[in-house]
């Protein structure tokens, strides 16, 4: 009976657990780029790249920003207008953010580039001043 016992507990108990190990890996080193940054990271790289140490940056992502950024960063309106200036940043429609900021580029990145094999793309609008 012991010996029964023995190989169900390690069946159930060491099977699972050695399929996790085996398969549940193999699937995860395909859908990830080891070696790779987060795509907050990058976007982050790409921000302080682009931005002075003193910019103010409204985003709506506003903690990656300020932690890998480097950057102080404040959440944005999510209204319609700002949604419009991410899908297409050329042709802006709302008059209030096309008086006061400029488009000062458009980054993307790629999937291979990123830990999660997810790509990024990122509007850059500055202030006029």
């Amino acid at each position: 009976m012991a010996i029964v016992s023995s190989l169900l507990i390690f069946i159930f108990v060491v099977g699972q657990s050695l399929g996790v190990i085996f398969l549940d890996s193999r699937f995860k080193a395909k859908t990830i780029n080891k070696g790779k940054p987060p795509v907050y990271v990058a976007l982050s790289r790409i921000l302080k790249e682009n931005t002075n140490p003193d910019d103010i940056i409204v985003t709506n992502l506003d903690t990656w920003g300020s932690w890998y950024g480097e950057r102080k960063t404040i959440w944005y309106p999510m209204g319609p207008e700002w949604r419009q200036v991410f899908f297409n940043p050329d042709k802006i429609e709302g008059s209030f953010i096309l008086e006061n900021y400029i488009l000062a580029g458009e980054f993307e990145i790629s999937p291979e580039e990123t830990y999660e094999r997810q790509g990024a793309r990122a509007i850059l609008l500055v202030r006029n001043q």
